[in-house]
């Protein structure tokens, strides 16, 4: 059929291969709209340098190519399809500016985080996570459940929030640099347990509260 010749855009079906072999099957717009889901064949993916894996879900708009001779046996999924039905992007709100975007738990005294910029930022919202490179230099890594999030807004300044315990192990030793004021705030039980201790400050104040 001469249409297996050049791309065309369909919608993921299924994503587990009976033998875990990574590939999907794709209802093509126009050619597979009678066709049973377990008569559709099984599409390889093209994976990026490095063989990095970007998981498909039940659903997804993609290009599909025959690069086999045209053989409609042998789909290979080449990317993901744009597609706006309804007048909305099928990206993450936080890409096109249009939906309900993710809002973190407030917490009080934290920075600003990277600055959106709808069209212009890199958002890639998938399992759980969502990561942004904004167009302003900023980066963020969220998990969506409970809202943690470790970034760098546009100013270059550092930030971690964490929603729940918080744990930091080393084999070797830690070694802060401040060339400012450091500030610690406990609002429970703060407890030291170390072989030595060794302070060395040119003044030192204790306040009872």
């Amino acid at each position: 059929m001469d249409n297996f010749k050049y791309p065309q855009r369909g919608t993921v079906v299924t994503t587990v291969h009976p033998k875990s072999l990574m590939m999907a099957r794709v209802r093509i717009d126009g050619l597979h709209d009678t066709v049973s889901e377990n008569d559709l064949p099984w599409a390889e993916r093209r994976l990026p340098d490095g063989g990095a894996f970007s998981p498909l879900l039940v659903g997804d708009r993609v290009w599909v190519e025959y690069p086999y001779s045209g053989d409609s046996r042998r789909p290979v999924i080449v990317g993901f399809a744009q597609d706006a039905s309804g007048g909305i992007a099928n990206v993450a709100p936080e890409a096109s500016g249009k939906g309900d975007p993710f809002q973190p738990p407030a917490v009080d005294g934290a920075p600003d985080g990277p600055k959106l910029s709808a069209t212009k930022d890199y958002v890639y919202k998938r399992n759980g996570l969502m990561e942004v490179r904004s167009s302003g230099g900023g980066w963020a890594m969220t998990h969506l459940g409970s809202g943690s999030t470790l970034g760098l807004n546009d100013s270059g300044q550092y930030y971690a929030m964490i929603q729940g315990d918080m744990f930091l192990f080393t084999s070797g030793g830690v070694k802060h640099v401040i060339n400012g004021d450091y500030e610690l705030e406990v609002t429970g039980k703060y407890k030291l347990t170390a072989g030595e201790v060794e302070i060395t400050a040119g003044a030192v104040a204790i306040k009872q509260g």
